[in-house]
């Protein structure tokens, strides 16, 4: 009993060091979009990072023996255009008005897009339970995140609604991927 036990508890705690590392690498994204996008521009950031993605992706293919098929084109078209390349560019494009904290924040509300696009498609309910997770979580991050005084231009609005687009592409894209 003790053994598994302890198996159960080495999992679980790689599992918490796992989703700490992928938070960190997630979230400081946003640092790095917001000091690269004034020096490549925000199509040039994109680019460099679709591109950097699909060779991993195509090696990770190679590597795993997995053929890519021609069928599977225009699924992976829309699933990457969605859940990659605008997202990409509209979080660019966003870094070069608004601090990182926000771009980081407004993300979070990709978790909604997810839920709501999940119960359009019928794969999910939507239920006051999860959108109080959801609106909990928002919350959690703006504490995180402490975010400072911007003066509200229509500059930094729209910033904030391609940052929205953009958590609104990788919400519906999520059960697509499905």
């Amino acid at each position: 009993m003790v053994r598994g036990a302890t198996m159960s508890a080495s999992v679980t705690n790689r599992h918490f060091v796992q989703l700490l590392a992928l938070s960190a690498l997630w979230g400081s994204s946003f640092l790095f979009i917001r000091i690269a996008s004034p020096v490549l521009g925000p199509l040039v950031l994109a680019e460099a990072r679709v591109l950097l993605a699909c060779a991993v992706l195509l090696l990770a293919l190679k590597l795993s023996g997995i053929r890519l098929q021609r069928a599977w084109w225009p699924e992976l078209a829309l699933i990457g255009t969605m859940s990659v390349a605008l997202p990409f560019v509209l979080y660019a494009w966003a870094g070069l008005h608004i601090p990182a904290g926000y771009s980081a924040l407004l993300n979070t509300s990709a978790v909604l897009f997810g839920a709501l696009s999940s119960a359009w498609l019928g794969e999910d309910r939507i239920t006051k339970r999860k959108l109080l997770g959801c609106a909990l979580g928002f919350l959690g991050v703006a504490l995180v995140v402490r975010l400072g005084p911007v003066a509200l231009t229509p500059t930094v609005v729209w910033a904030a609604l391609a940052c929205v687009g953009g958590a609104a592409c990788y919400g519906m894209a999520t059960p697509l991927m499905k």
